[in-house]
């Protein structure tokens, strides 16, 4: 679109409020923080008190520009917002003498800051939410607010790429470079306990605890249970086989090295450590003895003073380990106008359908527990995840993400493109 300078009425210092006045936008392309816009308008401006709430309503977008109604208490104008990357032109039909902006696309600017965000005119820009939804109307939700619409992606379509906040600071290309996989081994019991902790907002990557349990009559299930263990604690050792020692000593080291680094196999706050590559050795050997094992248990920890106490009953299940380690390969559904990127899972040649894979470094299927065959492959469950399951590609954005994601994952997985059924 044109640029328009800020015109002003010689000698007056003012200007109509219909011609375009320019707002740079020095924070990031597209996003107008409340700073911005204070500094480039009067200070008198920004004292009145009137045209508190204005609703605002959508009517068009041509190009770059969006046109806009604004309402208050029954007076209504037209906002005009010609929209680029570092700035905004923006106009109103009261054709007011003013000296920057008029009162009504100010508190309108103002509200759209204040309740929406400083983003909301991303959503306009070019390869945006309004441009992608207008080609592609059926795959998307409207509503009308009282600061325009709200446009969002149906759930159905996960991750949107182009438009996926959720898969921003996932570094694709280093989940690829996890390690990946070797062997296993098999099963035996006693009445030690050994849990799956999993943290709830993923503070720790899952490690596993011993824990004493009370048998029932029928010795085939455990009542209640004790406090969880260290792995190394004296009083426990009548009860331990030489080879439940060895799972203890194996659980203290997981715990130690757990407890300092980040949850997340693919983000981290910068003073933690992230060397997960340890962690997922020690449940590879952990795995042989602990499928020896009779009684395994899934345990969501909210907080690591519970570490001190009982497992809570509630929030821990029994659950069955299973040695056949999970073949990853993904899916790329033909679906007309898009693609969904999908994780399939395999074992022995055969599907596994209703998985989920919450619990790091496993893949699990009701109440079945498979450890997945490599680091890479936890990093890339966890990034599936993080995409809501599966990710959406409308094909006019097929070729870039076949560059930037699609021909690195071929390297590693195998990926077949299936056509839908309608």
């Amino acid at each position: 679109m044109a640029t328009h300078k800020n015109t002003r009425i010689q000698g007056i210092g003012l200007r109509n409020s219909s011609d375009p006045f320019t707002i740079l936008l020095d924070a990031e392309p597209y996003v107008l923080t409340d700073d911005a816009l204070k500094r480039q308008v009067d200070e008198r401006l920004q004292r009145k008190r009137e045209w508190f709430y204005p609703k605002l309503k959508f009517i068009s977008m041509v190009d770059t520009t969006l046109k806009m109604r604004l309402t208050f208490r029954d007076v209504s104008h037209e906002m005009t917002v010609g929209i680029e990357r570092d700035k905004l032109h923006i106009s109103c039909t009261c054709a007011q003498q003013v000296e920057t902006l008029c009162l009504h696309t100010y508190k309108a600017l103002e509200r759209v800051i204040g309740y929406r965000s400083t983003d909301y005119f991303k959503e306009y820009r070019p390869n945006g939410l309004m441009e992608i939804a207008a080609n592609h109307p059926k795959y998307f939700d409207r509503k009308v607010i009282d600061q325009g619409i709200d446009v969002k992606p149906k759930p159905n379509l996960g991750s949107v790429y182009q438009l996926a906040d959720k898969m921003e600071g996932i570094p694709f290309s280093e989940v690829l470079k996890l390690p990946p996989a070797p062997p296993e081994r098999k099963a035996r019991d006693t009445a030690i306990t050994y849990i799956l902790v999993s943290h709830f907002r993923n503070k720790y990557l899952t490690f596993l605890l011993p824990c004493l349990g009370v048998l029932n009559k029928s010795q085939d299930n455990i009542k209640a249970f004790y406090h969880f263990i260290s792995g190394t604690e004296k009083e426990y050792d009548p009860f331990l086989t030489d080879d439940q020692r060895a799972l203890n000593k194996l659980c203290y080291e997981m715990w130690q090295q757990v407890e300092t680094q980040s949850g997340s196999l693919l983000e981290g706050e910068p003073e933690q450590e992230r060397s997960p590559a340890g962690i997922f050795s020690l449940w590879e050997k952990a795995m042989p003895l602990l499928l020896q094992q009779e009684f395994i248990y899934s345990y969501g920890l909210y907080n690591k003073r519970e570490l001190k106490e009982k497992p809570q009953r509630a929030r821990i299940d029994r659950i069955t380990l299973v040695k056949d380690r999970p073949h990853l390969h993904f899916q790329l559904l033909d679906k007309g106008p898009l693609y969904q990127l999908q994780m399939k899972a395999a074992v022995r040649d055969g599907n596994i359908y209703k998985y989920n894979t919450e619990t790091t470094f496993f893949l699990e299927e009701d109440k079945k527990f498979y450890l997945l065959a490599s680091l890479r492959d936890a990093g890339m469950a966890e990034w599936m995840r993080k995409a809501g399951g599966h990710i959406t590609i409308f094909k006019e954005h097929f070729g870039d993400f076949e560059q930037e994601c699609l021909d690195q994952l071929r390297e590693c997985y195998a990926v077949t493109t299936v056509l839908a059924y309608k």
